[in-house]
């Protein structure tokens, strides 16, 4: 009895140590520093064609990309710390829009998202035509 108590003893201990044979050991676990951040992390822009200027701080390549056609971003990566702009082209829609910009380290395991809100034009007078202003 006492040897099949040990032979379970045994047991249990290698395979919670992982004393068995996998086939190709454990792989070893990398731990990374990696940091990713931005500035601002929120942008106000007027209706008006615009540029922005927005401030990554990295130790990794990163990445940048925009979500919405109107908004343009260069350069579109890098690495460790940098500048990128954005340029907004004039928001004719009537309307307040918003879009995101999205930046990613090169292992796409940090992202950081900045909401870019555009305003009208002020004083913009965006033209319509009803059928009830032009009788035929």
């Amino acid at each position: 009895m006492k040897k099949v108590f040990i032979y379970i003893l045994v047991t249990i201990a290698l395979v919670a140590c992982g004393g068995g044979d996998d086939g190709g050991g454990s792989e070893p676990v990398i731990v990374t520093n990696e940091f990713l951040s931005v500035s601002p992390t929120s942008i106000l822009l007027p209706g008006v064609e615009n540029g922005q200027e927005m401030t990554i701080s990295a130790n990794c390549k990163w990445s940048v990309s925009s979500d919405v056609s109107w908004i343009s971003v260069s350069p579109s990566s890098g690495e460790g710390n940098g500048t990128v702009t954005l340029s907004v082209s004039l928001n004719n829609s009537g309307a307040e829009r918003t879009g995101t910009i999205i930046v990613k380290n090169d292992k796409l395991t940090l992202e950081k998202k900045v909401r870019v809100t555009q305003g009208t034009p002020t004083g913009a007078i965006i033209p319509t035509i009803s059928d009830n202003e032009y009788p035929d």
